[in-house]
């Protein structure tokens, strides 16, 4: 059974094009290397899905009030293009960005 990779769509108003595709082309990459057979939605089981490659917050809730000092994970979401189901896979993992050194001196320090 032939695999089915995820399809390259642009993500408008994306401003630094080749940043943009050098993204979209690693987290697919990274996506078609580590996601198994079947890529399916677990909504509605197509396997149709596409990516900006662009990074977003996902920040920690504190009842609406931003709070500057709360947790921020940075993820790229993968969107099915049928039902719009999405998952998050964190930008570190995909590669897309390092920690910073004072991040890494926290952790062994």
């Amino acid at each position: 059974m032939e695999k089915k990779k995820m399809t390259d769509r642009k993500s408008p108003g994306e401003t630094i094009k080749g940043l943009a595709e050098y993204r979209r082309q690693r987290v697919m990459n990274w996506l078609n290397e580590k996601w198994p057979i079947p890529q399916s939605c677990p909504i509605c089981r197509r396997k149709d899905w596409s990516t900006g490659g662009t990074i977003h917050e996902l920040r920690e809730f504190h009842s609406g009030s931003f709070f500057a000092a709360g947790s921020v994970f940075p993820v790229v979401p993968i969107v099915c293009n049928f039902c719009g189901y999405t998952l998050f896979f964190n930008a570190f993992k995909l590669g897309l960005i390092e920690h910073s050194k004072k991040e890494g001196e926290k952790k062994n320090g």
